[in-house]
């Protein structure tokens, strides 16, 4: 399958979440159409440089959304938990300082 020129805000979006997953969406531009050049996304662990989908850059930008999609859900959890942790950390902080406060006026 080769992928035609798409919509330069939907190729945005594909960047933005594959970034928020902590991976690089390249679409290649060069030789569109050979047997390994497809002409869409790849997306690429930028701290190792591997692939981990579209090898080929056989990925459309709905492709990547929905990848990236499908990763994100337990990062998300655990961004809560650390608000969470940061909130109950904070809490405490507050409450062992008004009890170790000698001027109850306060």
């Amino acid at each position: 399958m080769i992928i035609d020129d798409e919509d330069p805000a939907l190729e945005s979006r594909a960047r933005r979440a594959a970034k928020r997953v902590g991976l690089r969406a390249r679409k290649s531009r060069w030789r569109l159409g050979t047997i390994d050049n497809r002409g869409g996304f790849q997306l690429l662990d930028p701290y190792r440089n591997w692939i981990v989908a579209g090898e080929k850059l056989d990925m459309s930008a709905e492709d990547v959304i929905a990848y990236c999609a499908s990763r994100e859900g337990p990062q998300r959890d655990v961004a809560a938990q650390q608000r969470t942790i940061r909130d109950l950390s904070k809490r405490y902080r507050e409450l062992r300082d008004r009890k170790a406060d000698p001027d109850p006026a306060r």
